[in-house]
């Protein structure tokens, strides 16, 4: 009669090398039981524990991330490029790895070697990541953290706007939450000289989506006469003149159609 997983593990006459091959497939397949033995009767995985919590978050697995955990992982290791575990998981968007980290203690507002905080890469992510970004700020994430480049996560996400439709999603999100849309890059770009050169590469079809942010920005402040360091408007960096007529005509409206109505004493 073959031996059960656990058993095999627990029997000393087993190859090692089978057991190894099984702890890797329990990874994988969230089993638990079989890792918790395998460490019980080892003392330790039979990889670098860097090794197999990448891969516990790489599978989305908070079950694993809890267990290894227990068993001593540090939850503020500083990984290659000044990683940790938070970073990780925000960059590969494992949202049920997110809470075991978060309650055993990870710095949320934590620095790579980038400037990069774990929101910068939930922000900047190729997937709509609205989940990613809201666990983080619920927990009390910085919603404005500038890394290295200058750059806050509602920057970063918008200039991925132009190349990936799923950016628009995370954008209007940061939004929403609250982003500061009036950070300016070190060039002086704003968020709108962002989405106005996001409007030259955008799928035709997205770009209504990209206009109602544009909205958004002119309606809570921004301005298509604000200036980068280098003198460029918001409109001077649009390459078309559909592009430009768009934003003229939200700039019109959000100044005169939806402007207070005028009081005159006599």
């Amino acid at each position: 009669m073959p031996l059960t997983n656990i058993e095999a593990i627990l029997d000393d006459d087993f190859p090692k090398s089978d057991k190894n091959c099984m702890f890797q497939c329990a990874l994988e397949e969230g089993d638990c039981e079989v890792l918790k033995t395998y460490i019980k009767k080892y003392g330790k995985t039979p990889y670098r524990m860097e090794g197999v919590i990448y891969d516990a978050i790489q599978y989305n697995r908070g079950e694993i991330i809890h267990l290894l955990l227990e068993f001593g992982a540090d939850v503020n290791e500083i990984y290659s490029d000044g990683f940790t575990l938070l970073h990780i998981a925000a960059q590969y968007g494992a949202c049920r790895t997110l809470f075991p980290l978060i309650f055993a203690g990870a710095k949320l507002d934590s620095k790579n070697d980038h400037g990069w905080t774990p929101l910068h890469y939930a922000a900047a992510s190729d997937f709509v990541a609205t989940d990613l970004i809201g666990i983080l700020l619920d927990f009390g994430a910085n919603i404005d953290p500038v890394n290295n480049a200058g750059y806050t996560p509602i920057f970063e996400a918008m200039d991925l706007i132009g190349h990936q439709k799923e950016a628009i999603s995370n954008v209007q999100y940061l939004l929403a939450r609250g982003a500061n849309i009036h950070a300016r890059l070190p060039d002086g770009s704003t968020l709108l000289h962002v989405a106005a050169d996001a409007l030259n590469y955008i799928n035709e079809v997205y770009t209504g989506e990209m206009l109602s942010i544009c909205r958004l920005l002119i309606e809570r402040g921004l301005s298509i006469c604000d200036l980068r360091n280098d003198g460029a408007s918001v409109l001077s960096i649009c390459h078309t003149s559909a592009a430009v007529a768009a934003l003229e005509k939200i700039s019109f409206e959000s100044k005169f159609l939806h402007a207070p109505p005028a009081t005159h004493k006599f």
